[in-house]
């Protein structure tokens, strides 16, 4: 956009003003190595895909319980022994992790063939 202003003793002179950037145009179609819409990022789940070695305890007895699942899941015998440890923040070392999903730590173990 081109503006004009008077300057003294009559001259015009030319200002140009910036544009301003586009934001990038939204995909309609899918292709491949190309950004997806429909596509939403996820975080990662801290009570079944953290690499860290500490139990988290800042929640309740029932999620403090999945620290179990978690270690048996990953194989991971430091969390394991923490958790049995944690006496008074874990309450069963075979609790399930959900309704839906009555496997427990026990059983992940032995299907990993765990001693």
């Amino acid at each position: 956009m081109i503006k004009k202003r008077r300057v003294s003793k009559g001259k015009a002179q030319v200002v140009k003003t910036p544009k301003k950037p586009k934001a990038p145009k939204r995909p309609t179609v899918f292709k491949k190595g190309k950004w997806n819409p429909d596509v939403e990022l996820v975080e990662e789940d801290k009570y079944k895909e953290s690499p860290k070695n500490e139990l988290f305890l800042d929640c309740c007895i029932r999620c403090n319980n999945k620290n179990i699942i978690r270690a048996a899941i990953s194989e991971n015998e430091e969390i394991l022994k923490k958790g049995i440890a944690a006496t008074k923040k874990i309450s069963l070392l075979d609790a399930y992790w959900s309704p839906d999903i009555k496997r427990t730590a026990i059983d992940e173990m032995m299907a990993r063939g765990l001693d």
